[in-house]
């Protein structure tokens, strides 16, 4: 089981609603992506629990219920699309 547990400490932010609007930092994420790839490249084709961001996705619900309406830069930060 690995924990991926890296967006609050490599933000530098504020815990809570500060780390979730970094979701939206289309720089950032281009690193944590990059990041989360070098670690699923590492586990391979090894079976693993990734246990991912298990804070961040309280902070979503408390900034949205509705998780679609919290923008993420996904897209403009994801070097594979």
């Amino acid at each position: 089981m690995i924990t991926y547990y890296v967006l609050l400490q490599a933000s530098g932010v504020a815990e809570g609603a500060a780390e979730v609007t970094k979701a939206n930092d289309a720089s950032f994420m281009a690193r944590y992506y990059a990041d989360f790839r070098f670690v699923t490249q590492q586990v391979g084709t090894n079976v693993a629990l990734l246990h991912i961001e298990p804070d961040f996705w309280g902070y979503a619900e408390q900034v949205n219920e509705n998780p679609t309406a919290i923008p993420a830069a996904v897209g403009a930060a994801n070097a594979t699309h």
